[in-house]
C-alpha cells in the first residue's frame, strides 16, 4: 500500500492506494464460470470500508492455452468491475517480466490490443475505472490521487 500527501495550493491531496493480484483461478473457477471469491471479497470490502482505492492486478489465467487470452481477460475484468470495489486495473503487473515470458519477444505489440479490449469491457461496466497495460518494473503510471480534502 502507498499513502502520500501532496500540497496542491488550496487543497491537500491524500493519496491512498492498495494494489494486489486478483488471481483468475479464484474468480473464474471453470472457463466462463465466474464467482466472487470470499477471500478477495473480504479484503476488497475492507479496503472500501477504510477508504482505500484498489488497483486490481490481472494475472495469467491457467484455464486457457493463451494465459492472457484477450476475450477471457476482458470477460474476467468486466466481472470483477461489476463488484464496484476496484478503482483501476493493471492488465498485468510488470509486463516485461511474467507477461513477456508467456507471450515472447512481441509481447508489447500483443499487450496494446489486449489492454484495449480489457478497457472496452471494463468501461462498458464503469467508464470511470482506469485501465493500464504498459507499466514496467519500477514505473507507476496511475494517478494515485483520488481524494481531495479542503484545508
Amino acid at each position: 500500500m502507498a499513502a502520500h500527501s501532496i500540497d496542491a495550493g488550496n487543497c491537500l491531496l491524500w493519496c491512498v492506494l492498495y494494489s494486489d493480484d486478483l488471481y483468475a483461478f479464484s474468480w473464474e473457477t471453470d472457463p466462463g464460470g465466474y464467482v466472487r471469491p470470499p477471500w478477495d471479497m473480504r479484503w476488497l470490502n475492507a479496503a472500501e470500508a477504510y477508504g482505500l482505492k484498489v488497483v486490481g492486478i490481472l494475472a495469467p489465467n491457467w484455464h486457457y492455452r493463451d494465459k492472457y487470452d484477450p476475450l477471457a481477460m476482458s470477460n474476467l475484468a468486466a466481472w470483477i468491475a461489476q463488484t464496484g470495489l476496484v478503482t483501476a486495473f493493471e492488465v498485468t503487473n510488470e509486463p516485461n517480466n511474467d507477461y513477456a515470458s508467456y507471450e515472447g519477444p512481441t509481447c508489447e505489440t500483443k499487450l496494446v490490443p489486449l489492454t484495449n479490449v480489457v478497457t472496452a469491457a471494463v468501461h462498458a461496466v464503469n467508464p470511470s475505472i482506469q485501465v493500464n497495460g504498459l507499466e514496467r518494473a519500477g514505473e507507476r503510471k496511475f494517478s494515485t490521487c483520488w481524494k481531495m480534502e479542503p484545508r
